[in-house]
């Protein structure tokens, strides 16, 4: 999960598993790098619509609890936002006051939110406030300052501008900042300064606190890793083996596709990437269709290493999947609203799964409280439509805010949204241990803090801030408050996966690589009950933490380690807040534990 690269203390580790730290509101631009902004140019700036919240969340949970009358019986989006979005009286009060001032006002297919465009002129016009405007420079879409046109509505402190009082009259919320990707702008390939992958593909600290594990598991299945480098690394096939992909795999097909689709915020792929990562494992290397937010005309020409690691993560885990579906957006404070919404949208049929290996500090909204009303409302859409949501849980730990220049005394813990959301998936890390026969030997939370190692090297899980206690966890859970991660999956990067960015082999880890890895298994379980005439999934935590109480067998019981993350708050002075450590069952550093497949998909809902 993206924060930077996971460094050691004197070597560099390939270990590129980026999330976002959380992106706060846009300055005003600088006035002496950036002339005005073109008077024609066109900016789209998102506002919210009130929608019939409370009903979209009951129904939400109706169909995705066991029991209930309504479990499964999902809607198309087009039904949901009909029943559930903006009336066609508040899509008409907008339309109105945008025609008036020179604006056009289209709402999203959701009907949750509306996209207001207008040249620069009308929009300055409108708000009584010129836009400050910072121009596109050469370099990565992964450094937002770079091809980006950024325009804003701030005041002279940084904080967003108050809405018109004719807009604020007829919509909940709006996000007055775009970021306009400029293709022609952006450099090929990766970023001079992106850690790239060698022979080597693992390195430690000399004397490290205690010495990593390696992978003594055998056999490692197809594979193009150097010899000496085979007990640094996992391989697909060794995964695939231990959570029990493989029957999946095998019962799928290439038959029958699953529908998965990622999120990807600042960054592209390479196809090559792809197709040498499939020759090196022996998987299918998947035609990926890409759809693109607003302020990105065309996909990213940069290579991203967070996008490389969820897109091989899912090829391999499906391993004959034909097709994989990618969301490009800009990392800034429209990035959420925009990727679910497009990932919904965007095709003929919403996707069984959608991966996010991104997250923010919880306590602090991208772009206020109103926005994320309307990402947890996008994620109840997501549950009404038969779609299953799973994000990262984060890599820093319990001290998630902490460690990104937020609360640094606060001695809480603290965990990322939209992980902590109640209507996703949240997953976390582990450390896989392998033995002859690619056994099990043992499973214990990540922490890589234990050998030596810096920056993204820790779990995330703790108590939330923000959300009670969802309905599905009060019965597993003393807690009054959500609760992360929900399940676990390996995420160390010792042993790590092995992937390819820019041509090179590159070890990987974070829970960038748990999340996409178990997305993929419950897209197969979702497509083989759509192969029967059956619905999808659809969000799967109430069944899990069911299937978690009756069928313990269906998940491994990570009972050893702890993801505490020490955050220096003053010289010499640490802060360890007191989450949180493995326990037999349910416990706040692994969830329920890590899905076991073959046997999760004897007790699915039919």
């Amino acid at each position: 999960m993206r924060s930077g690269t996971v460094r050691a203390r004197r070597a560099l580790v390939a270990a590129l598993v980026l999330a976002a730290v959380a992106t706060g509101v846009l300055a005003p631009a600088r006035a002496d790098t950036s002339p005005p902004a073109d008077p024609a140019a066109v900016v789209t700036f998102l506002v919210g619509l009130p929608f019939r919240d409370g009903a979209l969340d009951s129904f939400a949970k109706a169909v995705s609890t066991p029991g209930s009358a309504r479990f499964r019986q999902f809607l198309s989006v087009d039904a949901a936002a009909e029943r559930f979005g903006a009336s066609e009286a508040a899509e008409r009060r907008l339309a109105t006051v945008a025609r008036a001032h020179g604006l056009v006002a289209r709402l999203d297919r959701t009907r949750l939110f509306a996209r207001v465009s207008g040249p620069v002129a009308a929009w300055e016009d409108f708000v009584g406030a010129p836009i400050a405007f910072r121009a596109a420079t050469s370099g990565s879409a992964q450094d937002s300052d770079k091809p980006f046109n950024t325009y804003a509505f701030t005041t002279a402190n940084g904080d967003y501008a108050t809405r018109p009082a004719e807009l604020a009259a007829v919509t909940t919320w709006w996000i007055p900042t775009l970021s306009q990707y400029v293709p022609g702008l952006d450099v090929p390939g990766l970023p001079p300064t992106s850690t790239r992958g060698d022979a080597n593909l693992l390195e430690y600290p000399d004397a490290p606190l205690q010495p990593p594990p390696t992978n003594q598991g055998s056999p490692m299945g197809q594979t193009c890793i150097p010899a000496a480098d085979a007990v640094k690394v996992f391989t697909p096939d060794q995964l695939s083996q231990a959570y029990g992909l493989r029957g999946l795999q095998s019962r799928v097909g290439v038959s029958i596709e699953p529908r998965v689709a990622i999120l990807s915020l600042g960054g592209g792929f390479s196809a090559a990437d792809l197709a040498a990562g499939a020759a090196c494992f022996g998987y299918t290397a998947p035609r990926v269709e890409t759809r693109t937010g607003v302020g990105v005309p065309s996909p990213f020409v940069s290579l991203n290493g967070e996008t490389a690691l969820d897109l091989q993560t899912v090829s391999w885990a499906l391993r004959n999947a034909s097709v994989v579906r990618e969301i490009q957006v800009t990392n800034t404070d429209t990035g959420y609203i925009e990727a679910y919404s497009v990932a919904l949208t965007a095709w003929a049929t919403p996707p069984d799964v959608i991966t996010l290996s991104w997250g923010d500090c919880e306590l602090y909204p991208r772009a206020g409280a109103g926005a994320r009303v309307a990402t947890e409302g996008l994620l109840r859409m997501a549950a009404a439509v038969g779609t299953a949501a799973f994000v990262a849980a984060g890599d820093r730990g319990s001290s998630a805010c902490q460690s990104t220049g937020f609360a640094p005394a606060d001695p809480r813990p603290t965990v990322q949204y939209p992980g902590s959301s109640p209507f996703v998936t949240s997953v976390g890390g582990t450390q896989l241990n392998l033995g002859a026969g690619n056994a099990r030997v043992g499973e214990s939370v990540w922490n890589d803090l234990q050998y030596g190692l810096t920056g993204n090297a820790v779990g995330t899980g703790g108590t939330s801030a923000v959300f009670n206690a969802p309905w599905y966890q009060r019965p597993r859970t003393p807690s009054d408050v959500r609760t992360v991660p929900d399940i676990a999956a390996q995420a160390g990067i010792g042993p790590a996966v092995a992937m390819y960015l820019g041509g090179k082999l590159q070890a990987n880890g974070g829970t960038s690589q748990a999340s996409p890895l178990v997305a993929a298994g419950f897209a197969m379980i979702s497509a083989l009950l759509r192969a029967e005439g059956k619905p999808p999934l659809g969000f799967v935590n109430p069944w899990l933490y069911q299937a978690g109480h009756q069928h313990r067998g269906a998940f491994y019981d990570v009972t050893v380690g702890n993801n505490q993350y020490p955050v220096e708050y003053a010289p010499g002075a640490l802060n360890v807040p007191a989450c949180c450590q493995a326990q037999p069952g349910f416990d706040l550093a692994s969830g329920l534990g890590a899905p076991l497949f073959d046997r999760l998909v004897l007790h699915s809902p039919r």
